[in-house]
């Protein structure tokens, strides 16, 4: 079937290292946080720096609201295209998002989660940071985040996190799934284990349809080039994701 349709290359994946042992693979980490517990217990079984954080976003008023409406997501996409900026990284083009409302978020299986700051007069102003989560059945991945510039300060990522761990749980999820994480991205592993999740293996192997041999998997997320894409207008950087997204992911 692949071959016929032309497919380059078969992308297997799974937690037993022993599936394709002596094949090239790539070795990522997954953490998994268990909702069954109640919202007290889930707080204080979180590391004390991680509700110190979600205690300092409720001091400084961050707001978060669960999203559903369109405008709400291009809302998040504006927040996206300044975080993949910030990484020297291409955004994927906005028709993905459309997709994504109108498959995952419009049908119920996906949650926004947007955070904004309270205004003097009581009011929200802009959004400053949100998340997009998928869900099925009893389980929900953690799929997107993103933020403005410089409010890592009052923690909004924290808050966005914490208002859907306590939603989901709300709504009978048992399961969210943080994704994955490379082994060498000591900070975003270190963030995902004060959430009370557990760990676990994921291996990826790459098939390679016209040679008929396993390869090693390649993602090329950091390089020479991050430090040009952060110097690119947003709008230059939105037309390069929309052309090349799906070369470089």
């Amino acid at each position: 079937m692949g071959r016929n349709n032309r497919w380059r290359y078969l992308e297997i994946r799974g937690d037993d290292s022993e599936l394709y042992k002596d094949k090239l693979n790539a070795g990522f980490i997954n953490h998994v946080v268990d909702l069954k517990t109640g919202p007290g217990e889930q707080f204080f079984r979180l590391r004390e720096s991680t509700r110190r954080n979600i205690r300092k976003a409720i001091k400084n008023n961050v707001t978060v609201k669960n999203q559903r409406s369109y405008e709400s997501l291009m809302e998040y996409y504006r927040l996206h295209v300044l975080t993949r900026k910030r990484h020297g990284l291409p955004p994927q083009p906005k028709r993905f998002f459309q997709a994504i409302y109108r498959n995952i978020l419009e049908t119920g299986y996906g949650r926004l989660f947007l955070a904004y700051p309270c205004s003097p007069n009581g009011g929200l102003g802009r959004s400053i940071a949100g998340a997009i989560f998928f869900t099925f059945r009893d389980k929900a991945i953690f799929k997107f985040g993103a933020s403005e510039p410089d409010v890592r300060r009052i923690r909004p990522n924290d808050m966005v996190l914490w208002s859907a761990i306590r939603a989901l749980q709300s709504d009978g999820f048992k399961s969210l799934d943080l994704g994955r994480s490379d082994p060498e991205n000591c900070g975003l592993i270190h963030f995902k284990d004060g959430w009370d999740s557990r760990q676990k293996k994921c291996f990826y192997w790459n098939y390679d349809l016209e040679k008929d041999v396993f390869t090693a998997p390649k993602w090329k997320v950091s390089g020479y080039y991050n430090k040009l894409f952060s110097k690119l207008p947003s709008g230059a950087l939105r037309a390069l994701g929309s052309g090349i997204y799906r070369h470089i992911g």
